[in-house]
């Protein structure tokens, strides 16, 4: 499949993107080098590959929720500036 300097406009202007004739034919040329290799890329043997859901094998990097020390709630509440009904009061940061 080859790219025409049609195809190249109509892609320009969905993108709102404006070209003059040599910019254009440079498109042009550019667009039909990744097509090119875009076909290459299909004739490649895929047949012994599984597929897969992410590049990277991923596996669960998380800790056991293991309960540690206990905290008297009293205690924390009195090194904040403020508490409102056993909660820490911070400032608004979103308006």
């Amino acid at each position: 499949m080859s790219v025409t300097k049609d195809d190249v406009k109509q892609i320009a202007e969905l993108s709102k993107l404006y070209f003059n004739d040599n910019e254009l034919e440079s498109m042009r040329k550019d667009m039909d080098a990744l097509v090119a290799f875009a076909d290459t890329l299909s004739s490649l043997d895929t047949k012994h590959l599984e597929p897969l859901s992410h590049v990277q094998k991923s596996e669960n990097v998380f800790d056991e929720d293991i309960e540690g020390e206990k905290h008297d709630l009293q205690e924390l509440l009195g090194n904040a500036p403020e508490s409102v009904n056993n909660c820490f009061v911070v400032p608004k940061v979103v308006e």
